[in-house]
């Protein structure tokens, strides 16, 4: 869900915002010609909004915010008229989304800096039609299956590989990134990672799982075998998919979530403050608090297959950001 001002109902900048908006609607009549109101029938029913600010979220004023000098009946008023990117004055018409912001109290300030501060992030949509970007990736092919490549299937733009019976395929990013849920806090700048990306895989039950993994690892080498992992896995005869959590060699793991890996599918783990929060598809599927490792960390797929044969790897968009807002 999006809401007014471009935040989705999941950002961890919402409860912030949430905190600085009392009002948001649609206008239902035009305002005055001057672009100096805007009228909504509903806030005839509101308590009066002058001395707060008012934000225009589309059409020609997009963006630009009003402090109001007037709120009577259905219609809230400011001095300075709205102007298009060229100073053309904009009348607000009917149909415009608006919002009302309160940043009095003398708190306001900083909550705006909050919500203005750089978060840092990261997108890999395959889109280079030269391939893969080894500044960002380094992979590692198959002794003799099908190499690393960037491509298209269907919709999805992807990296694949296929390796053969019993060859390996990584893919790991060249950077790490700080996942510390034992760390996280008033003492550091960062406190919140977001990782996730779309995978589908083929031949799923020619992958070993005891190696296999697709997660977060504190080294380029590491596997589903290897200590201090945040990661997807997988398990048990049918290959399911587990959540795992491992602090120097004590795990914490889940599984059951319903899964069709066969399919794409979108993977999220999320690291904050004692906690790591797995989302498959969008849905919650598990919760780990214990055995939670405190290190930088690569982003790592790593498939190793079985004498049962080849296996096909697809890995979609990619994304990751941390942030400094110490919301749970």
């Amino acid at each position: 869900m999006r809401l007014p001002g471009g935040y989705h109902i999941d950002d961890p900048a919402l409860p912030v915002l949430q905190a600085t908006v009392s009002y948001w609607d649609v206008s239902t009549d035009a305002g005055a010609a001057a672009g100096t109101s805007l009228v909504c029938a509903n806030l005839a029913n509101e308590p009066s909004y002058q001395g707060q600010m008012a934000k225009i979220l589309d059409g020609g004023a997009a963006g630009q915010v009003r402090p109001i000098i007037s709120h009577v009946g259905n219609t809230i008023a400011w001095v300075n008229p709205c102007t298009d990117n060229t100073g053309a004055v904009q009348q607000i018409a009917a149909g415009t989304r608006f919002c009302i912001i309160n940043i009095g109290g003398g708190g306001g300030a900083d909550i705006i800096g909050m919500l203005a501060r750089p978060r840092v992030s990261f997108i890999e949509t395959w889109q280079d039609e030269l391939g893969i970007d080894f500044t960002v990736w380094t992979p590692t092919n198959p002794a003799t299956g099908a190499a690393w490549t960037r491509g298209a299937a269907g919709a999805y733009l992807r990296a694949t590989s296929v390796p053969n019976a019993n060859e390996t395929a990584r893919l790991r990013s060249n950077q790490r990134w700080m996942a510390a849920p034992g760390v996280y806090g008033a003492n550091t700048i960062l406190r919140w990672l977001t990782w996730e990306f779309e995978m589908r895989l083929t031949n799923l039950a020619n992958l070993d799982n005891t190696l296999s993994l697709f997660g977060l690892t504190p080294n380029v080498g590491d596997n589903r075998a290897s200590n201090n992992i945040l990661s997807w896995a997988l398990v048990g005869a049918g290959n399911a998919l587990q959540s795992v959590t491992d602090l120097a060699g004590v795990e914490t793991v889940n599984t059951g979530f319903g899964e069709n890996l066969a399919n794409w599918n979108k993977f999220r783990i999320e690291v904050l403050a004692g906690t790591v929060r797995f989302y498959l598809n969008e849905v919650l599927v598990a919760t780990h608090v214990a055995n939670l490792p405190d290190q930088p960390m690569y982003f790592n797929w790593f498939y190793d297959t079985t004498a049962g044969g080849a296996a096909t790897a697809e890995i979609g968009i990619v994304r990751a950001w941390l942030y400094d807002i110490p919301l749970v």
